[in-house]
């Protein structure tokens, strides 16, 4: 039996998003993200520095590192070949349902999409 690396794509990097990314890349994940906010790489970028110390001390599992963070410019892009999806926009109903449309027209068959 073959097994590969489980790609995960995190759509929505506010503080629930960022969260997210940086509890993949603790668990040795390559994460894409992307957010269409102005600033939102940065943004994102600065937590995991800032909360990288704490998660350092909790423990990483082998492989985990910031390094393996990618930040295309769309979710097309970002969400093209994830295994795993954590949407994490805002808490509004007919946002949330455009990005699920979004993710599942660009996603393969057998990915998961999950929402915070």
């Amino acid at each position: 039996m073959t097994t590969r690396a489980v790609t995960v794509a995190v759509v929505g990097t506010d503080v629930i998003g960022a969260g997210w990314v940086t509890h993949f890349l603790a668990h040795g994940f390559a994460v894409t993200a992307t957010d269409p906010s102005q600033g939102a790489a940065l943004r994102l970028r600065n937590w995991i520095d800032d909360s990288w110390p704490v998660v350092e001390r909790r423990g990483l599992a082998d492989g985990a590192s910031r390094d393996q963070l990618t930040f295309p410019p769309d979710v097309g892009s970002a969400v093209r070949n994830a295994d795993f999806f954590q949407a994490s926009g805002p808490e509004r109903l007919d946002i949330k349902h455009a990005l699920i449309v979004s993710i599942e027209s660009v996603a393969r068959a057998e990915a998961i999409i999950a929402s915070s």
